[in-house]
């Protein structure tokens, strides 16, 4: 059986260069999260515990269609930015 999810990168802004510290997976089904972020970015890292956290508090499950989305258009740019989302099928 294939696997379809949705993946999208996280960037931070570090000096005048966007860094890439996280990877977001959606399942395909918007039944799971999962947010890997890099340790060397604890705040980072902290935030999207909180994320999930919530989501979980909430039952919030399946996730909205347009979650990874609302998530690209509400990082400042000055703080970093979200990647492309791209559809895997593996």
């Amino acid at each position: 059986m294939k696997i379809k999810e949705y993946k999208m990168k996280q960037y931070k802004l570090i000096g005048e260069k966007y860094v890439e510290i996280g990877l977001w997976t959606m399942s395909f089904d918007r039944m799971g999260l999962e947010i890997e972020i890099d340790d060397k970015y604890e705040e980072e890292k902290d935030e999207a515990n909180w994320i999930i956290n919530r989501l979980v508090e909430a039952d919030s499950s399946p996730l909205p269609k347009d979650f990874l989305e609302h998530w690209q258009d509400s990082l400042s740019p000055y703080d970093g930015m979200m990647g492309k989302i791209d559809l895997i099928q593996g």
